[in-house]
This record gives structure tokens, C-alpha cells and sequence, in this order.
């Protein structure tokens, strides 16, 4: 087999097995012979690197935002100012989190949301639950 065709069998080989989104794949390229002992084994090593798991969801990051962490989970969190009543929903862009600013406000004054737009986003459900929705 030449060594383009073994590469690419070990390339697909060792996809299927890691099939983990999100991996890094440090490759070491070795040459190979076709020549040589029929019963060499040639060892090939391949490093994955996971990045760490993200810490957005660290209540300390509310804190210094001025908010409780209420939930957070797919890149959506809700937080609660201290002593207020105030809530904030946020989605998680770029590295940073951002207020979700309320498409409306019901007759006494509460943030609505256009809850399908955001389920559309990707929002869970667990949050858009606890949103007021501005068509009801």
C-alpha cells in the first residue's frame, strides 16, 4: 500500500474513532516503506487536545456583572440583581455575555420577549418558561 493510501486509511481510521466535535488533533507524520521486514509494526501516537470546558456559566461572572446566576445552560443564563426584583436574560456571543433586550413591555410595565424568535436562536426551553411572552 503506498503511503498517500496509508495515511488517508489512518486519517479515516482514527476519525471514526475520536468523531469528537470540538477536538484538536495533533498529527506526527512518520514515513513509511514499502520495502522492508513483511512482519515490522511501525507504532503510530496521535495526541488529541480538548479545550478546556468553558466557565461562561461561573456565577462569579454574574457577581461581577451585578447579577445572581439564576440559570445558565447552552449559552442562555438569566441572573437576578440583588435585593431588586430586576431580571436580565443573556446569551453568550463572542466570548461575552449580552443582555437580550426585551422586544416589549406588558400593560403594567414587564419585559416581554418574542419567545419564538428566540426558541428559534437556540434558546432553551427552561428560559424562554420564565419569560413573558409579548403575544399572550
Amino acid at each position: 500500500m503506498s503511503t498517500p493510501a496509508r495515511t488517508a486509511l489512518l486519517t479515516t481510521t482514527f476519525m471514526s474513532m475520536v468523531g469528537a466535535a470540538g477536538a484538536i488533533v495533533v498529527w506526527m507524520y512518520l514515513p513509511f516503506s514499502d520495502e522492508g521486514d513483511a512482519g515490522s509494526t511501525t507504532t503510530v501516537t496521535a495526541t488529541i487536545y480538548r479545550p478546556p470546558v468553558p466557565t461562561h456559566c461561573d456565577p462569579e461572572i454574574f457577581q461581577e456583572m451585578g447579577y445572581t446566576l439564576l440559570f445558565c445552560d447552552s449559552g442562555w443564563a438569566s441572573g437576578g440583581k440583588p435585593d431588586s426584583e430586576e431580571l436580565q436574560n443573556f446569551q453568550w456571543v463572542d466570548g461575552q455575555w449580552l443582555e437580550i433586550a426585551p422586544n416589549g413591555h406588558t400593560s403594567n410595565g414587564s419585559h416581554c420577549y418574542d419567545t419564538s424568535a428566540l426558541r428559534l436562536f437556540g434558546a432553551p426551553e427552561e428560559l424562554l418558561h420564565n419569560l413573558i411572552d409579548c403575544q399572550v
